[in-house]
């Protein structure tokens, strides 16, 4: 566990003012953010002894730009942001945050990538990974652009539907029922290794529930080899879908902006927008400026 998810822990349950189900949650989310301010790049700090009263408006933006990238919705960072207000609160530094979530986020989900947050890791990394429900998982994240939650619920056999598979709404973010081609050989290895470990059922043991395998074996298998974060695995799918489609790098990637495009290329650039939205899960192709940028 990470010092600072400790620390907010702890002012968490020093401060029960509510009730058992809001306090589960603030639990909860005390570790959310403690794992995505590190996930974002503060390792050392979310490391350091006394983080929680240390916390600064840097860090602060730093988990808002992580959260905006993710596509989290803007109420789901005003509570976030809730959160922070309090423990601030709890720790005698109000005057850090402002009391204006506009002065954070535009209240829009979607913002301009100017670098890119694309994450690739080599095929033999992720054979060290010991847990083969974990490794499986991970090889269809890198393979297909799933978010972790449905990389862990996705039942392989059911999803293979031979030139694509099918996300079941029960496995995915807001219940939105999906298709995602297979058009290469390494989604094809990913997945039949996926359908060996899984057998009928999940990627996920069948002697424990959801919560307790996410924040238990394969989060510890993921660290073991360095990934604090699998977020960058859909960024990097995203891009290589454009090129692929397109036939040139999409703008983050140092390929040519919408002002610079010929007509066919402009036609190009709407179409795999659109294709690359719908296979990651967004219903608005204007998510895809975080992934991609604008251009």
């Amino acid at each position: 566990m990470l010092q600072l998810e400790f620390e907010l822990k702890k002012l968490c349950r020093e401060h029960r003012v509510d009730g058992r189900t809001t306090q589960g949650d603030r639990l909860e989310l005390a570790a959310t953010v403690a794992r995505d301010l590190d996930a974002s790049g503060h390792h050392r700090f979310s490391r350091l002894k006394g983080a929680s009263r240390k916390l600064k408006d840097k860090h602060i933006r730093s988990l808002v730009e992580h959260w905006v990238g993710k596509d989290l919705s803007p109420g789901t960072i005003n509570n976030r942001l809730a959160l922070l207000r309090r423990i601030c609160d709890w720790t005698g530094r109000r005057g850090v945050m402002s009391k204006r979530n506009a002065d954070y986020h535009d209240g829009k989900r979607v913002r301009e990538a100017t670098v890119s947050k694309a994450v690739y890791v080599k095929p033999d990394v992720l054979n060290r990974v010991q847990n083969r429900y974990a490794r499986a998982s991970l090889r269809l994240q890198v393979a297909f652009g799933l978010r972790r939650k449905e990389a862990l619920m996705i039942q392989p056999a059911l999803a293979d539907r031979g030139n694509r598979i099918v996300l079941e709404g029960t496995w995915t973010k807001g219940g939105r029922r999906r298709e995602i081609p297979l058009t290469t050989a390494a989604q094809r290895e990913a997945l039949d290794h996926a359908k060996k470990v899984a057998g009928k059922g999940s990627l996920i043991p069948p002697s424990l529930s959801y919560k307790a395998y996410r924040d238990g074996l394969w989060q510890g298998a993921c660290k073991r080899i360095g990934l604090t974060g699998t977020h960058g695995f859909r960024h990097a799918y995203a891009q290589a879908r454009y090129a692929a489609m397109t036939g040139f790098a999409c703008p983050v990637q140092g390929g040519p902006k919408r002002d610079g495009m010929t007509a066919a290329q402009l036609q190009a650039d709407e179409w795999a927008r659109g294709r690359v939205s719908s296979e990651l899960g967004h219903g608005r192709q204007r998510v895809t400026n975080v992934y991609l940028g604008k251009g």
